[in-house]
């Protein structure tokens, strides 16, 4: 009998390691009887906050990313911020959403978080096996919303000036038009290279036609790649935060010229670096 139940506690506690962290899958689709009844709890706790009244303890579901969602569109079809959404799976900047492949939607709008705030109005949450401070119907300050609206990206170099963008164009040794995955950056051998944003020096190599490379892992998906250098400056594993100097320009491998050659990938496909550099 003591040894059904030891074998009976080990069954309940492995099957509540595998539960632990899931939550109900929702949709956003009108006929989703779940989605309906997620959408009346947010309308009711919002109601709650506006009134000053304790709120219903929130619920949490798993939301799978779509092609074409975006966290304003997610927040917008279940009728909560965004602000909400972001700080519960710790989403830092819009441009880390695309690389998750979903979200977690809460039944209460508000802040989601580790920290302390001199707030009264504190509700204390499990979340993922983890307790947390909801701040209900508290959102970002003007400092958190711009951190995650404005990319945190960098230019890799100081005084940028792009001589060929990221897409189509004539090849300069055929004449024939071929993808360009990068942007080209104007540069003097010796003009130094930064790293865009925090990260981990991936792989430095040599190759006929890029010459010296070097390539950047960043956080969420992301990586920069750099190519036509005279020099680079650290190792493989080295740690780096947004704006260290990684390398120096060159005119390495196939090239027409002193410059700096530039991409950066999602999920090991290249994007257009401008999507995160924003205006250079």
């Amino acid at each position: 009998m003591v040894l059904k139940n030891k074998i009976f506690l080990i069954l309940l506690t492995l099957i509540n390691s595998i539960t632990l962290f899931s939550y109900p899958e929702i949709s956003t689709r009108n006929s989703d009887i779940l989605f309906k009844q997620v959408v009346a709890d947010i309308k009711e706790n919002n109601k709650r906050i506006l009134l000053r009244k304790k709120i219903v303890q929130p619920q949490f579901y798993k939301y799978i990313i779509k092609n074409g969602d975006t966290i304003f569109s997610i927040a917008s079809r279940f009728n909560i911020s965004y602000d909400s959404i972001a700080t519960l799976n710790s989403l830092e900047n819009k441009l880390f959403f695309p690389s998750l492949k979903f979200v977690y939607i809460p039944t209460c709008p508000g802040i989601y978080t580790e920290k302390i705030f001199k707030d009264s109005n504190i509700v204390e949450v499990n979340f993922n096996n983890k307790n947390i401070k909801l701040y209900p119907g508290r959102g970002f300050s003007a400092t958190e919303r711009l951190n995650f609206l404005v990319t945190p990206f960098k230019s890799p170099l100081n005084s940028p000036i792009i001589t060929s963008e990221f897409g189509n164009r004539e090849n300069p040794y055929t004449g024939n038009t071929e993808f360009h995955s990068g942007l080209d950056f104007r540069a003097s051998i010796g003009t130094k290279v930064l790293s865009p944003y925090d990260g981990e020096i991936n792989n430095i190599g040599y190759s006929e036609f890029y010459g010296n490379y070097l390539i950047i892992k960043h956080p969420n998906g992301y990586s920069s790649h750099y190519y036509h250098l005279n020099r680079v400056i650290l190792k493989v594993g080295d740690k780096l935060k947004k704006g260290d100097l990684v390398a120096t320009t060159g005119n390495s491998g196939k090239s027409t010229g002193p410059h700096l050659h530039f991409e950066i990938h999602l999920n090991e496909e290249p994007i257009n670096p401008r999507l995160l550099l924003g205006e250079v």
